[in-house]
């Protein structure tokens, strides 16, 4: 007994094309993978497209990562940071400053800590202005878990943003682009796999 043709119309043994495939049905499956597949590219495409025409970058310098040694004390001696402040190197392990608002100076190799936790550090000089020192606290009630905001433990001027690996200071107050730095870094472990 010969076996019913299919639904399609098509003779028996013959498939259907992909656009006459029932829903559900593998080949339809497969039509649409390619379909999110070109999809997905063509997305991709045009957000590098994009990027290279606005000229848009990481926010914030790269400096390069200096490791993650722990000392034991603030004091103790260690090999001198790549950058002022620091984004990385020696710190002391144990538990990191949290993010919050600070009016007193903590010393770097406890911050640093913090970095390697994923927040953002932001220093601030005795030459800011009130709406500079109001911007900073902003940022950090918008990024509350992630913001660290601290007088300069060098009384270095102005406004600096820091996260492991990268450095962003400001000339003058750019709260978007302060913005764009937390939204960037801020919240990344970078505690190395062991």
């Amino acid at each position: 007994m010969a076996s019913p043709a299919p639904r399609t119309g098509m003779p028996a043994g013959e498939t259907a094309p992909d656009e006459l495939a029932p829903v559900g049905s593998p080949v339809a499956g497969s039509r649409m993978k390619r379909w999110l597949l070109v999809a997905g590219l063509l997305a991709f495409g045009a957000l590098l497209i994009t990027l290279r025409l606005t000229g848009a970058q990481p926010p914030g310098e790269a400096v390069p990562i200096m490791g993650r040694i722990h000392i034991p004390s603030p004091d103790s001696p260690h090999e001198p940071y790549n950058s002022s402040p620091p984004t990385s190197g020696p710190h002391v392990g144990g538990d990191a400053p949290l993010p919050g608002i600070y009016s007193t100076k903590i010393p770097y190799e406890r911050l640093v800590h913090s970095l390697e936790h994923g927040h953002v550090v932001l220093y601030y000089g005795p030459d800011v202005t009130e709406a500079e020192l109001s911007a900073a606290k902003r940022l950090h009630d918008r990024f509350s878990d992630r913001v660290l905001v601290v007088p300069s433990p060098e009384g270095a001027p102005g406004l600096v943003l820091t996260s492991w690996g990268r450095i962003l200071r400001l000339e003058r107050l750019h709260y978007s682009e302060m913005e764009r730095f937390v939204r960037a870094w801020g919240g990344r472990d970078w505690h190395a796999p062991e």
